[in-house]
């Protein structure tokens, strides 16, 4: 009988052992919006010293941790961090990947990566980046990254694990491949989904998969500061708001693996892509690459040239369908590469821009600079003209990379294509201005700000139109402004759409087209002397602020959306010919190219053409 006892004894207490090595609880910090010397910034010290004290086995970070993505911004999260006595996990959100000074770069000084990989007990932790990737779009995960996270997971993964998903964006309409992550989480048995961007707790119900949505480190609605707590003990889960100073709250939701949120809806599924083209219209699929795309492309006969989220810059004959050439940039490459005169220029993210052989892929020379280049150039008369990453604009001799001249009085990091028309060069950088240099010496002639010290409004990423004597700029305050070309003296401002960033002028130059964010066309009368609208067409996009700039070509205005819509509206009979669905990620650019029609690039790795029959 005693001998019983000791038996029954040894295995309830070993059932306790094992029952406390898969019981693990975690702080989840999301949305900090930390900028030095903020009540967030204060805040966040003390959610440190109290995650200190409360029996933590770790923290789990979900991003966006600053504001505007700034180097200042970062060490600062980074100083507050490095004061938890625990094991601390981080992923970047959409603030430090749009709006970021070193193209991302000092997230991954900072914290090692973008991703991460851990275990506790019988859960492996699997962190991931969903973007947008310095532009603004929906949350995206680069091709890449999922097939990393297939490769951890069909390696790492042991017999009784399983999963559990960590990022910003949840994997429902936010995500613009949220289709792609749900298939994994359901391929591989993911216990739960956590993420952040709502500033809200709150459940969701990923297709089967429950989802967790961590609360902000402040929330204006009861003024709190605070983070999400959670509880992993056996196959159950427990999640508590924690306040900070006041006592843990009472379980908000609780499930096992396995469950979901059965009351709530699934995400809606994306519309398949694909349209119907009218009669004497046609589209191709040029490449579905294995990598995500950011850039547009450059021409030169039957060979494409594109940039890739691995940092390879390609070459790719669209006849022969075969790549010619690869060079690794080091580094994911935002900037469009540019032909002329045998040389593809690109900029990198490894503070460069390199000029290279276009029938070899052998770099001819590079140009040093100041950031990581993830803006366009243009290439006019022969010459090019582009910023070096931040700080310094230059003009270019295309062949031998050699500094015309150079203009040091920016702030901020550039990212739009300049204008280059009567004499004058016009850009916006990322520090509230739009510049206009002397095209032959590089002089400052002007510059010009809309009165607003917002930086994240500034025309960083809006290519100018010059015509009749004015620029205009569709910036993120969502105004229309024409400016004098010669003075730089405002004209206008318009608010009557809400224009953001997307633009062109018309072929003729007698008109400048905008696309607003609920998705329509606008024209506007370029030579007027105050603000004209002409027309306005609805392009069937709904939400919008996809800042791919708009291309006239044969009479047609073609838009491209955050959704992968391709639109065509007609210029003469102000009429909505048609829209095709190429993907669900964002149209990177829209350009004119070889054997007749349009090219478009879109992140996900796919380029179209289209083009009427016979062309």
């Amino acid at each position: 009988m005693r001998s019983l006892s000791w038996k029954y004894f040894l295995i309830l207490f070993l059932c306790c052992c094992c029952s406390y090595v898969h019981a693990a609880r975690f702080a989840l910090l999301t949305d900090l919006h930390v900028s030095p010397g903020t009540p967030n910034d204060a805040a966040l010290g003390r959610v440190v010293d109290e995650i200190n004290r409360g029996g933590y086995d770790f923290a789990v970070v979900s991003g966006d941790i600053s504001n505007q993505g700034t180097d200042a911004e970062l060490e600062t999260v980074k100083k507050r961090l490095s004061g938890l006595r625990l094991p601390y996990y981080l992923v970047p959100g959409n603030h430090e990947t749009n709006w970021s000074e070193s193209a991302g770069l000092t997230i991954n000084r900072l914290w090692g990566g973008d991703r991460f990989l851990f275990r506790s007990g019988k859960w492996l932790f699997v962190g991931f980046n969903t973007g947008p990737y310095m532009k603004m779009g929906d949350g995206h995960v680069k091709a890449e990254d999922i097939l990393w996270m297939e490769k951890v997971l069909q390696s790492e993964l042991k017999e009784g694990e399983r999963p559990v998903f960590i990022a910003h964006y949840p994997a429902n309409e936010w995500l613009s491949n949220g289709g792609a992550v749900i298939a994994l989480m359901k391929k591989y048995r993911a216990a739960a989904m956590f993420f952040g961007h709502g500033h809200a707790l709150r459940a969701y119900n990923l297709d089967g998969i429950p989802g967790v949505m961590g609360r902000a480190l402040y929330m204006p609605k009861d003024r709190s500061f605070g983070y999400t707590v959670v509880e992993m003990n056996g196959d159950r889960f427990e999640i508590y708001e924690k306040k900070l100073g006041e006592p843990l709250s009472k379980v908000v939701y609780a499930f096992g693996a396995g469950e979901t949120f059965g009351d709530l809806p699934p995400p809606p599924p994306p519309a398949p892509p694909g349209g119907r083209l009218p009669d004497g219209w046609s589209e191709k699929l040029i490449l579905s690459a294995d990598a995500s795309i950011f850039t547009g492309l450059a021409f030169r006969g039957t060979v494409l040239y594109y940039g890739t989220s691995t940092g390879e810059l390609r070459a790719y004959d669209w006849k022969k369908q075969k790549t010619l050439w690869t060079l690794d940039l080091g580094g994911t490459v935002h900037s469009t590469p540019l032909y002329g005169c045998g040389v593809v220029i690109a900029g990198s993210i490894g503070n460069e821009i390199a000029g290279v052989d276009a029938d070899t892929g052998n770099v001819l020379w590079k140009l040093p600079a100041r950031a990581p280049v993830i803006n366009d150039g243009l290439i006019h008369d022969g010459f090019l003209y582009m910023g070096l990453g931040k700080g310094e604009f230059c003009k270019i001799d295309v062949k031998t990379g050699r500094k015309i001249w150079s203009w040091t009085g920016v702030q901020g990091i550039f990212q739009a294509q300049p204008a280059v028309a009567g004499g004058r060069v016009v850009f916006g950088a990322w520090d509230r201005h739009l510049y206009c240099l002397n095209e032959s010496d590089g002089s400052l002639l002007w510059s010009w700000n809309n009165g607003h010290p917002q930086k994240l409004y500034s025309p960083g990423n809006c290519v100018p139109v010059i015509s009749c004597g004015k620029v205009f700029l569709v910036a993120p305050d969502r105004f229309m402004t024409a400016l004098d070309l010669r003075t730089g003296r405002q004209l206008w401002r318009s608010g009557q759409f809400s224009v953001r960033e997307s633009q062109c002028g018309s072929v003729d130059g007698k008109r400048v087209y905008g696309k607003t964010m609920n998705g329509l066309i606008i024209a506007v009368d370029a030579d007027a002397p105050e603000y004209r609208s002409l027309w306005n067409v609805d392009a069937k996009f709904g939400y919008e602020h996809n800042p791919c700039p708009l291309l006239e070509h044969d009479g047609i205005v073609f838009a491209g959306s955050r959704q992968g819509i391709l639109a065509a509206v007609d210029a003469g009979t102000r009429r909505l010919l048609w829209t095709y669905k190429c993907g669900n990620s964002s149209i990177n650019k829209i350009a004119a190219g070889p054997g007749g029609g349009i090219w478009v690039t879109l992140i996900e790795g796919k380029i179209y053409r289209f083009f009427r029959d016979g062309k």
